[in-house]
């Protein structure tokens, strides 16, 4: 306990130098991912219906391993469901999955 008091200031000093390290790393991660979205879901959205026409009856986005994707399922023209996956940073759809 006396060597807990001894180095307070300290432990406190270092405790707040990692809560402020963390903190930056968060928003140097979150700037990194979000330089790699050049398309907006809505772009991606155009392009999964290009290639799928139907309705989009549920659209996410995703974040794995700091790149981001839309997810749209589609519920196309014979009522079949589709599940399309479209990579945020060039656009191209890299998963299907006819459910």
């Amino acid at each position: 306990m006396k060597l807990i008091q001894k180095h307070k200031k300290m432990i406190i000093a270092c405790l707040i130098i990692l809560i402020i390290a963390v903190f930056a790393g968060s928003i140097l991660i979150f700037q990194f991912v979000a330089s790699n979205v050049a398309y907006s879901k809505e772009q991606a959205q155009d392009i999964v219906l290009e290639q799928f026409p139907g309705k989009v009856i549920e659209a996410d986005v995703e974040h794995e391993l700091l790149n981001t994707y839309y997810e749209f399922t589609i519920l196309d023209q014979q009522s079949q469901e589709i599940e399309v996956v479209v990579d945020a940073k060039n656009g191209s759809i890299v998963e299907v999955d006819y459910d």
